[in-house]
């Protein structure tokens, strides 16, 4: 796990509810203009965000632009089809 560095002021996401929109269509891109960037990182292509309730999401990438995957708690939310 890697800790990225995050400004005071940056846009974050308020609860899990926030990655609801993702979709087929849904770019990494346009999902940081939503809810900001990561806190972090998992290996090479997993995103890491934590939500002050607690909740961890984890957004699986691939080529760093497709999202494949999203998981809230580890449960799978979203499926790339």
């Amino acid at each position: 796990y890697t800790t990225l560095f995050r400004s005071d002021g940056t846009l974050r996401p308020k609860s899990a509810d926030d990655f609801s929109f993702v979709d087929d269509n849904t770019t990494l891109g346009a999902l940081q203009a939503k809810v900001g960037p990561p806190d972090g990182a998992k290996g090479h292509g997993t995103l890491v965000y934590c939500i002050d309730d607690k909740t961890i999401v984890l957004v699986e990438t691939r080529k760093e632009t497709e999202i494949r995957t999203v998981r809230v708690n580890n449960k799978l939310v979203y499926k790339k089809k």
